[in-house]
């Protein structure tokens, strides 16, 4: 037999066995209700979501070389109940003074109940920009699901300058 001929046979083979095993008179193999493949689209859903704790301080802390400093925010905790779809939280945090934005997105599955840490990741700065010892910025937790955007938190944050 030749090759091209038994990848077509082969082939054929396998779609013939998947239908009969998921079919209904067989029904060896189940497919979800919904096919495969369709867990909720990002953003959508809904859920119960109350900030327990948001920082009201940051540091920004020179390199070891000192060209560069780090912005470290500390983390938010928040509680999530009734968690359907996928729903999205947002942190973020801005400084105009310094021109600095930075954020993190988390996607709330149905998974479970309870207090979530919400974490923004250090960024870096040059050295040369930061010429205060502290600076005003702005955090910022938002949700974004069926009902659109909410926002949770929106305060000032106290950047101090370290080292």
């Amino acid at each position: 037999m030749r090759h091209d001929r038994l990848a077509v046979f082969c082939t054929l083979a396998v779609v013939v066995a998947l239908t009969l095993a998921t079919g209904p008179s067989i029904g060896l193999l189940t497919v979800p209700e919904g096919g495969v493949g369709t867990e909720a689209a990002i953003g959508t859903g809904s859920a119960a979501v109350e900030v327990q704790t948001a920082p009201d301080r940051a540091n920004l802390t020179a390199g070891d070389y000192g060209d560069v400093h780090y912005l470290e925010v500390p983390d938010a905790e928040i509680a999530v109940e009734r968690a359907t779809g996928a729903p999205l939280v947002t942190a973020s945090i801005d400084v105009d003074e310094l021109g600095f934005s930075r954020s993190s997105v988390y996607v709330l599955r149905e998974t479970r109940d309870g207090t979530r840490t919400v974490s923004i990741d250090r960024g870096s700065l040059d050295s040369s920009r930061v010429d205060s010892d502290s600076y005003e910025g702005r955090y910022r937790l938002v949700l974004r699901d069926d009902g659109g955007e909410r926002v949770l938190y929106d305060e000032p944050i106290t950047i101090e300058v370290r080292g």
